[in-house]
């Protein structure tokens, strides 16, 4: 598994397939959780998010894997900013 070294905190695997065996601690200690968000509302907001994009990206006429894309980016912010 690759390892990213770009960021200020610890190394992050960087396929996506073995974050979450690899890390489980990504998905409850989320910056959201720790400032009082719960674990509903996140993953509300979480899809909210997600169906956001995909509606922009049907009205702009974008392929798929953009739109795919663009939640997987939205994804990875939000693991690491609140």
């Amino acid at each position: 598994m690759a390892l990213s070294s770009c960021t200020n905190g610890p190394p992050i695997p960087c396929d996506d397939v073995d974050v979450f065996e690899e890390l489980p601690e990504l998905l409850h200690d989320t910056p959201s959780r720790k400032d009082g968000v719960d674990e509903e509302t996140e993953c509300m907001l979480r899809v909210y998010g997600c169906e956001l994009i995909q509606e922009a990206g049907v009205l702009m006429r974008i392929h798929q894997t953009a739109m795919a894309t663009g939640q997987i980016i939205f994804h990875r912010f939000y693991f690491r900013e609140s």
